[in-house]
Order: structure tokens, then sequence, then C-alpha cells
């Protein structure tokens, strides 16, 4: 769409306990990522608990991903990566701060018997 393509390039940020998997809708794109990218590619705790890592390990995203500003992923403010730059390209996923809440709840529980750490 004419839309999307006024957006490009895209520029993810990634609120903690938001919904990391937003990044299946943002690959998908048209236009963002190339073939590369597999269509059916699900990007997911399937691929380990530090998915997103994994994810840019196992693909050159700078080169696949064109229509993507940044593919480090990590939970910056629009403010460290030039707002003013990327006014327009920026999409966001929000979650109710309740939700968060009991997402990083549980994420806590997760991580630290991962890490075989007390909660």
């Amino acid at each position: 769409s004419k839309a999307l393509q006024k957006a490009l390039p895209v520029h993810w940020v990634h609120v903690p306990k938001c919904g990391s998997s937003f990044i299946n809708t943002v690959i998908h794109l048209p236009t963002v990522c190339d073939d590369t990218i597999p269509a059916d590619l699900v990007v997911d705790n399937s691929m380990g608990p530090r998915f997103l890592s994994e994810f840019r390990s196992l693909y050159d995203l700078d080169a696949a991903c064109p229509g993507l500003v940044s593919t480090r992923f990590g939970h910056n403010g629009i403010e460290g990566v030039g707002y003013s730059e990327h006014k327009g390209h920026f999409m966001i996923m929000l979650r109710q701060p309740e939700q968060r809440l009991v997402s990083a709840y549980l994420d806590m529980f997760y991580s630290s018997t991962f890490f075989g750490e007390e909660p």
C-alpha cells in the first residue's frame, strides 16, 4: 500500500513485555524483508529463550531486511535512535499495563529457572 511504502523503512520500537512476537508482523510486511526470510517463518520461543537474538544469528538481517531501520531489537527509547530523523517510521505494539505486569512476573520465574537462579 502507499501508506506502508511511505512508512518505509520501518523502525520497530520494542517495549519490554509488549509482545516480542510483533516482529513477525513487521518482518512479513511487503518489502520490509526479502525472500531470504521464509514466508512461513515464525520467530518465537521455539528458537529458545532469547529468540530475537537467535533470529538475528540465523539471518543477515541488515541485508535481508532493507525495510527495517534497525535489526538490533533492543529496548531503546525513540530519543536514543533519532526521533526527528525517523519520525513517521516508528511501529510499536502496546498492551494493557496490567498485562505487562503479569508478563514480567511470569518471565521472572521462567528466566530464573532457565539461568538456575532463585526469582
